[in-house]
């Protein structure tokens, strides 16, 4: 069955929608001072939207998910093509946050990061990277990457 072309223009629109993006894929809730929402955030894959990006996955230091397991930070992952790649919980890094295991401390990231840990035991880190309007993404962005390698 053939799907005539103004349902599949209809679908598109819909899928880079940010109020659609922000309903399937989650986003974030921007608050002033007295705790009142003055802007939200969809976490997208377009690019034209894109503000916030993120680097490269890294290796997670995993010395350092103690703490965050004690503070019930890891949420379910319910990102499809995460969930396909065997990710099982997932935390956000505030921007700047200082870790603390023992007298070690660290910083993984001023602009903020995701940690991922995995099925198999694997914990990756992606550090966000700041991009503002009117500024293109960072070098490490500008090249094709195969979806199987886009996490966040």
């Amino acid at each position: 069955m053939a799907i005539r072309r103004e349902y599949q223009s209809a679908f598109l629109s819909l899928s880079v929608n940010p109020e659609l993006q922000f309903a399937t894929n989650g986003g974030y809730l921007l608050l002033d001072s007295g705790g009142n929402v003055v802007a939200t955030q969809a976490v997208s894959t377009e690019t034209e939207f894109m503000r916030l990006t993120f680097g490269p996955q890294r290796e997670w230091r995993s010395v350092f998910t103690e703490q965050l397991k004690g503070a019930n930070r890891f949420q379910p992952v319910t990102l499809p093509f995460m969930i396909t790649a065997g990710a099982k919980e997932f935390c956000w890094i505030n921007p700047g946050e200082e870790l603390k295991a023992g007298p070690e401390a660290w910083t993984p990231s001023p602009h903020g990061a995701f940690l991922y840990l995995f099925a198999n035991g694997d914990s990756k880190w992606f550090p966000a990277e700041m991009c503002t309007p009117g500024h293109s993404a960072p070098a490490s962005l500008n090249r094709a990457v195969p979806k199987a390698n886009v996490f966040v």
